[in-house]
């Protein structure tokens, strides 16, 4: 027996391997994988390549992995599933394996069947459009045909997806499958945080409390220039060279400032005493 799973291992964990040794329990001879290439449904790149991720499905037991079209692979459940199924019917898969969060396959069939129904698309088309997204409108409507337990399903990703595989496999004439494996719930949830009151107990019995740090007290900034008194500038401006006090000079300076220059006139004669 030829048993395929769509999938995207992205990246494989133990929830995964898990799969793909139920599908040698249940006495599969070839499991064949198909995975979506560099990017996923999310609509971003896969965190490892896809050459890495087949590794390491081979590892784990998987004897094909075929890559799923990125036309399929980045879309919406319904196209994701549908894509994947007729990938793995094409590649002579007689039976499809695959995850959810309540591993009820009754329960699921009867949400694909309730899905497929005439009954759904006219109760769908005539609901109120209240702002509600197409997932809780389908949800509710849903729960007005069947019972508000069983459409509770579609709130969990791998139960949908679960309910889009079946209605692949009934579009395709292929209803018969194994059941679908039940997910286990994830053990890497971190534990809740302390609360933020409770202080960590001190590594040293003896060690006395920091106190708090005092906050340093603010300077008080200088009070404003005052006003320049010859040019009348004010507010921080620098005063003007004349309100500058003068440097003391010396004598011989002082003379050169003072003494008064020598006149010459056009017609006296030139001698280098009369020179200044």
């Amino acid at each position: 027996m030829v048993i395929g799973i769509v999938c995207e291992f992205d990246p494989l964990h133990r929830g995964h391997a898990r799969l793909l040794s139920h599908a040698r329990a249940l006495g599969a001879d070839t499991v064949v994988c198909a995975m979506s290439g560099s990017f996923t449904q999310r609509g971003s790149f896969a965190a490892l390549s896809k050459t890495a991720r087949a590794e390491m499905a081979v590892r784990c037991g998987a004897d094909l992995v075929l890559e799923l079209p990125t036309l399929w692979a980045m879309s919406p459940a319904e196209n994701f599933a549908r894509g994947g199924v007729q990938l793995l019917t094409l590649a002579g898969a007689d039976a499809l394996l695959f995850g959810s969060e309540c591993g009820d396959l009754p329960a699921l069939q009867r949400l694909a069947a309730c899905l497929d129904s005439p009954a759904f698309s006219v109760a769908l088309a005539a609901a109120p459009d209240e702002g509600d997204t197409f997932a809780a409108r389908r949800q509710s409507v849903a729960a007005s045909l069947l019972d508000a337990d069983t459409a509770s399903l579609l709130q969990n990703p791998n139960n949908t997806l679960a309910v889009e595989y079946l209605r692949a496999l009934r579009h395709i004439g292929r209803p018969a499958l194994p059941p679908t494996l039940r997910r286990a719930p994830s053990a890497r949830v971190p534990p809740p945080p302390p609360p933020i009151s409770a202080a960590p107990p001190s590594p040293i019995p003896s060690a006395a409390p920091v106190p708090p740090t005092t906050a340093h007290p603010t300077a008080t900034p200088p009070p404003p220039p005052t006003s320049a008194r010859c040019c009348g500038r004010a507010g921080g401006r620098r005063p003007p060279p004349s309100c500058l006090p003068r440097r003391r000079m010396s004598s011989a300076a002082s003379f050169r400032r003072t003494a008064s220059p020598t006149r010459l006139s056009a017609n006296a004669p030139f001698s280098p005493a009369s020179a200044p």
